[in-house]
């Protein structure tokens, strides 16, 4: 059996390569056959230059606990040329088609631009006659992946992958209840959005909103935060502060929220304590606002924690801190939370 042919330039190019093809062995496609990566070739797409020129989008989850708003499911958007993202609490995937129609309108009213085109996976969620007669009527080109080919939604999935990995670490390190996750994602989004990415030396919010993002007012999501009470909601002699846990920032105003009695509190008078050294130095944080602003939000708004200990803060050597930490916690302790 001949194994080997060397041939010179010349007689090689005299054969007749039809001679040589390779024969379809149906045998062994069953036993080697292996995905086959399609890489994009050059030119064959284009470039995205401008805003909304493409938005990925996916469905994370089910995510386990239901979060105490009762979201499983996490919507996410990618804008592909600044690669800013957006994210959406939902309970069921049915309701990714208005969550879609929702980011969208709001994307295109904050730039003056249209959305172009949309990519995505070929989930119910994204192939049903109610989301493709609202594409058709906005002339937005629908891209879907091959089936079982995750790769071509890539940037989807790896946005996915960051903000669950970031999640994960932020419940851990801070101690809270598996239940704030959506309380997480939401937070762990906006510090995203605010951070450089791959790419590009700018992040994705002042790339998208042409503007510098404002990191000042960041804090370290589940510290102890104090929640002002204004003076028509307390008597003479009540203190002036409800202690709970930081969650994060309310979005499109000046404001924090944090967990009080199983509640999220919405208020610009916070202060939260971010430290974690023996001595406690607790910084004052207050968000510029016109008017002030604390109230209760529904539980289909964003989920919230219902039980969680202000965990006192531990030195190094695993003794316990001081005077001030253990009043904290003993307070939360005393006083009842209410499930959502």
């Amino acid at each position: 059996m001949v194994t080997e042919i060397n041939l010179s330039k010349e007689e090689t190019a005299r054969l007749d390569t039809d001679q040589f093809r390779r024969k379809v062995c149906s045998g062994c496609i069953a036993g080697k056959q292996q995905r086959n990566v399609a890489k994009p070739h050059p030119g064959s797409e284009p470039a995205i230059t401008e805003k909304l020129g493409l938005i990925h989008m996916d469905v994370c989850g089910p995510i386990e606990p239901t979060s105490m708003g009762g979201s499983r499911y996490i919507a996410t958007f990618l804008d592909d040329y600044t690669n800013l993202s957006v994210v959406r609490l939902i309970k069921v995937k049915s309701q990714v088609p208005e969550e879609i129609k929702s980011v969208i309108a709001e994307l295109e009213r904050q730039t003056g631009l249209q959305v172009k085109a949309i990519r995505s996976d070929r989930g119910g969620e994204y192939i049903n006659q109610t989301l493709q007669d609202y594409l058709k009527k906005k002339g937005i080109v629908q891209q879907l992946t091959t089936p079982y080919s995750p790769e071509q939604n890539g940037k989807a999935e790896r946005l996915n992958r960051t903000l669950v990995e970031r999640v994960r670490s932020m419940l851990h390190s801070s101690q809270v209840s598996k239940n704030l996750w959506a309380e997480a994602v939401v937070t762990a989004n906006r510090i995203r959005n605010c951070s450089p990415t791959t790419g590009h030396t700018k992040t994705p919010w002042e790339l998208f909103y042409n503007v510098k993002p404002d990191v000042s007012n960041m804090r370290i999501f589940g510290s102890i935060a104090y929640v002002h009470t204004p003076k028509e909601l307390r008597k003479k002699l009540d203190p002036k502060e409800k202690p709970g846990i930081f969650l994060g920032y309310e979005p499109h105003a000046k404001a924090y929220r944090v967990l009080v009695n199983g509640k999220v509190k919405i208020s610009k008078d916070v202060v939260v304590d971010e430290n974690e050294e023996e001595e406690e130095q607790i910084s004052d944080v207050h968000v510029p606002a016109e008017d002030h602003m604390e109230q209760d939000i529904p539980p289909d708004v964003l989920p919230t924690a219902t039980s969680k200990t202000l965990h006192h803060r531990r030195n190094s050597d695993g003794s316990g801190g001081d005077e001030d930490g253990r009043r904290v916690r003993s307070r939360i302790e005393e006083e009842p939370t209410t499930q959502r």
